[in-house]
């Protein structure tokens, strides 16, 4: 007999996110693949678009309440057609209340008792005390987890998400891992010393470049190092895909992404007003919302660049495809914050390599596992925008090899990057992690 997939929960920031389609991506994959899930938001989605594929999404999400008075509303249900509705709770809950035996204050206070005991070491009791905004949510999490029959969490992001799950872990037995990617390891406000622990914890990590997994192998040494696995994001090459029917532009530059400082989009400001002042005809649309959005207006104004760069504001998936398939090269020109933080590898150059369009990115991180100077792609310095205008300008008046690069980028994500076969690898892993669970039970 078949065994049945146990349940994983997932922990994350914000569900849905606009700019997180990988975290979207690998939702609607993983429950293709018949993994049952169950999504575990710490925050309400913000008014913004919507991607058109979240409509796909099956599985119930819950939104944690950020307290844990004695009574309390939990939120959960499903996106259909994209707009959430919400189902009321007759199991489990009456009236927004926890069963007692549940109740976050319960938990907590089993917490000191197995403390008490000598169960729980001193080292936890203090992460446990560090984080005592994030302990109601973790005790909630770890009372609904239970409740639900979730037999393993998994977040993304290394930092409060993970947190959560992990004192979540510690309260209901339920085991945990997470996904690291970029602001989480190398913003210089992140606690390392923390991060190195939640390592150590969980059941295994995974992180999107070997870059990164090279930096946290070296932050937990050779006892954690074996947790911590490179595995690619993917996008679905059956929807990102070349469409010879739509016609390309000859001089149109697409960058897409937050519009935060690592994104480095003032640094692509500079190289277009390089390439407006040698007399090269072209368009450039900023797709993205964020913090930076002041600066870069005032910046395009100053530079008298309104009529070429255009900031486009934020778009739904199927929009920024469309907008692929028509640009003549994506740019992403990213560099490190003054915060320390940086791109690990921007989903946006997986999905402009899949449709056949060519990119123009940055040195760092791990974006030259993906981007191969002049083989899938260019690769400038960061922050080096004269070096970024020749490479725009290059591609653009080059044909043979705007189409060479974009014939080897199209390859290289086939073979490395398609989110069927990636996920794949992801589902093994929670399957091979009950297996041994449900067996150690036994």
């Amino acid at each position: 007999m078949k065994r049945e997939f146990g349940k994983v929960g997932y922990v994350l920031r914000r569900f849905p996110s606009l700019s997180q389609t990988f975290i979207l991506s690998e939702v609607i994959e993983l429950e293709r693949q018949g993994v049952p899930l169950h999504i575990f938001s710490l925050q309400e989605p913000l008014k913004e678009p919507r991607h058109g594929m979240l409509k796909e999404v099956q599985s119930p999400v819950t939104y944690l309440p950020k307290d844990s008075l004695p009574e309390w509303r939990v939120q959960e249900g499903r996106f259909i057609e994209g707009t959430f509705q919400e189902r009321p709770f007759k199991e489990l809950f009456q009236e927004g209340k926890l069963p007692k035996e549940l109740a976050p204050r319960h938990i907590l206070g089993r917490l000191v008792k197995r403390f008490v005991k000598g169960v729980l070491s001193v080292e936890e009791l203090q992460i446990f005390a560090a984080h005592v905004k994030t302990a109601p949510q973790a005790a909630i999490l770890a009372a609904l987890a239970k409740a639900k029959g979730v037999k393993h969490l998994h977040a993304h992001f290394g930092g409060d998400v993970t947190t959560v799950a992990m004192l979540a872990s510690r309260l209901s037995g339920v085991s945990y891992s997470f996904a690291a990617h970029a602001v989480d390891i190398y913003d210089q406000h992140v606690n390392r010393a923390l991060l190195k622990e939640k390592i150590l914890w969980a059941q295994f990590v995974i992180t999107c470049t070997e870059y990164n997994r090279r930096v946290l192998a070296m932050l937990v040494g050779k006892k954690g190092a074996r947790k911590v696995i490179r595995a690619y994001n993917g996008v679905d090459v059956t929807l990102f895909r070349p469409d010879p029917s739509v016609f390309r532009e000859t001089d149109q530059i697409l960058a897409v992404g937050r519009l935060v400082e690592k994104k480095g989009f003032h640094e692509l400001v500079f190289a277009c007003r390089f390439l407006r002042d040698k007399g090269r005809s072209f368009r450039c649309l900023i797709v993205g919302e964020g913090t930076e959005r002041d600066r870069l207006t005032r910046q395009i104004i100053a530079v008298g660049l309104q009529d070429c760069v255009i900031l486009a504001g934020a778009r739904p998936q199927e929009h920024v495809l469309n907008m692929m398939r028509e640009a003549t090269v994506l740019v992403v020109p990213s560099v490190v914050s003054a915060r320390g933080d940086q791109d690990g590898l921007p989903t946006v150059l997986i999905e402009a390599l899949a449709v056949g369009l060519p990119v123009i990115s940055t040195t760092l991180s791990g974006i030259p596992e993906i981007v191969e100077h002049r083989k899938t792609g260019l690769l400038v310095t960061p922050g080096d925008s004269i070096s970024l205008a020749a490479a725009i300008e290059q591609l653009l008046g080059n044909r043979d090899l705007r189409e060479r690069l974009a014939g080897r980028g199209l390859k290289k994500v086939q073979e490395s990057f398609d989110i069927r076969k990636n996920v794949r690898a992801l589902r093994n892993r929670f399957a091979r992690l009950m297996l041994s669970s449900a067996r150690s039970r036994a």
